[in-house]
């Protein structure tokens, strides 16, 4: 199974070095499970206790902030997604 996850690993960092950012946890109700919410009964319902509960104020101290563990993670200055985004790109097509 350690081999598995390694692959899997050293294939979503390949992904990345050409921009496509694999998100590690692919079912939705999986995302930030540290996060406490509402019950919910369905993705849609599971999206907005989730918004509700991450808050709306980024200068907030109860808002939820990106961390390496979680999907928001992707978002961090120092992720690969950020790394990527961050890139000089001379544009082959004139």
């Amino acid at each position: 199974m350690a081999r598995i996850k390694r692959i899997y690993r050293t294939s979503f960092d390949q992904l990345a070095t050409v921009g496509v950012c694999v998100v590690p946890v692919g079912e939705l109700e999986c995302w930030l499970p540290d996060l406490k919410r509402e019950p919910w009964s369905g993705k849609t319902e599971w999206l907005l206790r989730t918004f509700e509960a991450m808050g709306e104020d980024a200068t907030d101290a109860s808002y939820t902030q990106p961390a390496g563990g979680d999907v928001l993670g992707l978002y961090r200055t120092d992720s690969k997604m950020a790394v990527w985004t961050r890139r000089d790109w001379a544009c082959p097509i004139k």
